[in-house]
């Protein structure tokens, strides 16, 4: 984020289908947040970065095997150039 100043960051906590739709979205909103206060932490800008947490409902792939499964719980970082 300091090499390209010109760049936002969009941050997406996801989870597998594993417990209720309102567990996952606090999971995956608690997910992302902590990748957002880590770059807080070490000198970006607040201003240049969001989080959200979209809980289920966008798997990578199916939620039929526990390797599926760990694929679906990820963090997606979304770089974009500021308008």
């Amino acid at each position: 984020m300091n090499k390209y100043p010109t760049y936002n960051l969009k941050i997406k906590g996801h989870t597998d289908d594993t417990g209720t739709e309102e567990e996952n979205i606090v999971i995956s909103e608690n997910r992302s947040k902590s990748c957002y206060m880590y770059l807080i932490n070490n000198g970006i800008s607040q201003d240049r970065i969001s989080y959200q947490g979209f809980g289920e409902t966008m798997p990578i792939v199916e939620n039929n095997s526990e390797k599926n499964r760990a694929m679906n719980r990820r963090v997606e970082f979304e770089l974009y150039e500021k308008k």
